[in-house]
């Protein structure tokens, strides 16, 4: 169990010869609470960790540095839970993301294929949440609240295990994953008017750099079930979650 406190501040110098009067400067500022538990662990021939389960519970709020100029005065609570079932070699990954605002918030942006929140750690004043198969900027996806769910089927299809020395780099294994992604995000009420859902493909690459330092890659193809529906392709570092 890990618990932490942590403050934020994201500013933003806007100059717009036609907005200057009506967009301040952006100016954000919060406190924040963490409690993180995690059981989840692997096998060094599984792809990536292979049982157990991960919970973030992270608590923002602007309150402490609300001003009559600022944009926002409220508090964000965000849940965060990963699950994992061994299946021989492969993994049956689940994971689900609940975000819920309270007051004037910074509204939660869902959609994309990265979420620096479940992929680099814990990141302060994130308001960006995956969901494969949609640009991450579609205004029916936009909302103070959200709430995502993925299912995943990991599986290695090689191990390559080669490696130079100049440069110093290497690749160990390749890995195949299908998924399935649902959610949306909403202003008011309990659950969005409508679920977005999308599924998809990955092949994620093992590699190492200067011998000690691993890199995943993950290269994608999603697509968008529901309206705008779009298929979409991407690069990123790091597993989905």
């Amino acid at each position: 169990m890990l618990f932490g406190v942590g403050a934020a501040l994201d500013q933003v110098d806007r100059v717009h010869p036609q907005f200057v009067a009506s967009a301040p400067p952006k100016d954000e500022r919060i406190v924040a609470g963490l409690v993180d538990h995690d059981t989840s662990n692997g096998n060094w021939w599984s792809e990536g960790t292979n049982r157990g389960q991960h919970a973030t519970l992270l608590y923002e709020s602007y309150k402490p540095f609300a001003k009559n100029d600022t944009d926002y005065d409220g508090d964000v609570v965000r849940l965060d839970w990963r699950g994992f079932v061994p299946l021989g070699r492969s993994v049956l990954a689940l994971r689900y993301t609940e975000a819920r605002a309270h007051g004037r918030t910074e509204p939660f942006q869902v959609g994309g294929a990265v979420d620096p929140h479940l992929q680099l750690g814990i990141a302060l004043n994130n308001r960006d949440i995956s969901l494969r198969g949609y640009r991450g900027d579609e205004p029916g996806l936009l909302g103070a609240n959200a709430r995502v769910a993925s299912f995943e089927w990991r599986t290695p299809i090689a191990d390559i295990d080669r490696h130079w020395m100049v440069p110093a780099v290497g690749i160990n294994r390749l890995s195949a994953v299908t998924f399935f992604d649902i959610g949306g995000a909403w202003d008011s009420g309990n659950r969005p008017d409508r679920y977005h859902r999308g599924i998809g493909a990955e092949l994620l690459a093992e590699t190492k750099l200067l011998y000690i330092l691993p890199i995943q890659w993950r290269l994608g193809v999603a697509r968008g079930l529901d309206a705008p529906k779009s298929t979409r392709g991407y690069v990123s570092i790091g597993r989905s979650f």
